[in-house]
């Protein structure tokens, strides 16, 4: 608003484009059109911006009888709910909500599929290890019988050494 005490500021005006470059007002004189330029009409100002084709108009009136209207708002809020998506069958929120369920069921889809694989993986490691395991306690018996045995071989070869060895002493003695 630029002049509140404009004695036709509450007038309907119509902005109507007659090329891309020019526009006329309530079918007045042509006036040069510029993108976001400011218009002036009647004590208030607006501006357009864009390209305007030919026979565009805009309709500028009062809003007296509008004051607390929430007609946009209402729109506004609805058009979630109109259908828009897969050839407008299905609104938006509609969409939404089939997304996050989608996305829940693979989610406890995967979550089941793991768990499985996870008692598989389980259950062929167990049965790798008692094919193949190793059972601590044979192994260390066995240590203990080749420890044992290779002493007796060790105390073999001293007996025999220290015989040799006495046989040759005594046959040095003669």
């Amino acid at each position: 608003m630029l002049n509140s005490a404009n004695p036709n500021l509450l007038s309907p005006v119509t902005i109507a484009f007659t090329s891309p470059t020019t526009y006329t007002i309530n079918g007045g004189a042509p006036n040069a059109y510029t993108s976001g330029g400011n218009i002036d009409v009647n004590g208030w100002e607006v501006q357009i911006s864009g390209a305007p084709a030919a026979g565009d108009t805009f309709k500028v009136g009062s809003n007296a009888g509008g004051t607390g209207d929430n007609r946009n708002a209402l729109i506004a809020a609805n058009s979630q709910n109109v259908g828009v998506l897969q050839n407008g069958t299905v609104s938006i929120t509609g969409g939404v909500s089939a997304l996050i369920t989608g996305l829940g069921s693979q989610a406890q889809q995967i979550n089941t599929a793991q768990s499985a694989q996870s008692a598989v993986n389980a259950q062929a490691l167990s049965s790798v290890q008692s094919t193949s395991g190793v059972n601590l306690d044979e192994e260390a018996a066995s240590l203990l019988q080749w420890q044992q045995s290779y002493q007796a071989a060790a105390q073999a070869l001293r007996i025999g050494n220290s015989l040799f060895a006495s046989l040759i002493d005594a046959v040095r003695q003669i």
